[in-house]
């Protein structure tokens, strides 16, 4: 398995098994029919951070979590949960996580043409893998 597929699924895992997460849907693409509120992580950005003896890399996470209404309270309320539980450490198979470190995050209004009143919550962190050995 691939480092992409496995921090990938770990991180799905995760937070498909945190409470803060229940009756949310947890996707690893963009879902199709899923109704609001839900999170996707998008496939991370990886770059070599890599020792002499060890293969490492640095990951790009980037998590969306979609909601409607008229107010972003319950986005909010998700982001921070989700953001703490990437924060608190993912266990990848086959991997040692460092730290991961929030680069950044942003909730927005969807601005289309759909006029939907949906919320759009982006959180990004930097995470640090070495592989196991």
């Amino acid at each position: 398995m691939s480092v992409h597929e496995a921090l990938t699924a770990a991180l799905v895992a995760t937070l498909r098994g945190d409470p803060a997460c229940e009756g949310v849907g947890v996707f690893d693409a963009p879902p199709v029919r899923a109704s609001p509120p839900f999170v996707e992580v998008t496939p991370p950005i990886l770059a070599d951070w890599g020792a002499k003896d060890r293969r490492g890399v640095e990951a790009r996470l980037l998590i969306r979590i979609e909601d409607a209404g008229e107010r972003p309270v319950r986005v909010r309320t998700l982001a921070d949960a989700v953001g703490g539980v990437v924060a608190a450490g993912v266990a990848v198979p086959g991997w040692e996580s460092g730290t991961a470190v929030l680069a950044r995050s942003r909730i927005a209004r969807r601005g289309d043409a759909k006029g939907d009143g949906r919320w759009i919550a982006t959180i990004e962190f930097r995470m640090r893998l070495l592989e196991s050995v």
